[in-house]
């Protein structure tokens, strides 16, 4: 068996001459977590301040009304994209 075939049987072989490589990781959020922000809603109004009670992962985090003493939106998964820094 040739150098070429075993290359080919090699599971670190890449089709194509093309190196491996790692994707980035894309997820960048401005939002930690004891952050106020402001909910937006979808007819322009803002609620809050609220603060951020989870670290936002796949884009989505878990608020907190500190006036209330109680997560918003019972606890339900928020969009960073519905939120506004204070």
């Amino acid at each position: 068996m040739s150098n070429d075939e075993q290359n080919n049987q090699s599971p670190d072989y890449v089709e194509g001459g093309k190196r491996p490589y790692v994707s980035p990781y894309d997820e960048n959020t401005s939002f930690i977590i004891g952050d106020q922000v402001y909910l937006l809603r979808y007819d322009g109004s803002r609620e809050g301040p609220y603060l951020i009670a989870t670290a936002p992962t796949g884009g989505t985090c878990k608020l907190w009304d500190e006036q209330a003493g109680a997560p918003v939106q019972q606890n339900a998964d928020v969009s960073v994209d519905e939120l506004e820094a204070v």
